[in-house]
């Protein structure tokens, strides 16, 4: 099975994002950066860390966390 078949996007009604990443696990800091287990999280590209406004896609398995679309792209190829 290729990586792109594991992928399910959803729309969730009556759910606000931040919601959704504490059900995950995930904590948000008073000034909005998203933790796991305590520590903050960078983003994919490891440019900074994440803020729970900015994510846009959760990897499953990893749970690593997209700010920017394109930092998706490597997880679709076929390498």
């Amino acid at each position: 099975m290729s990586k792109r078949e594991d992928i399910l996007l959803i729309e969730v009604k009556g759910l606000d994002k931040e919601e959704i990443l504490i059900s995950m696990g995930y904590e948000i800091s008073k000034d909005g950066l998203l933790l796991r287990d305590g520590m903050r999280v960078k983003t994919r590209d490891n440019s900074g860390y994440a803020k729970a406004k900015d994510v846009k896609a959760i990897l499953p398995g990893s749970l690593e966390v997209i700010t920017d679309l394109s930092e998706a792209e490597s997880y679709f190829s076929e390498n």
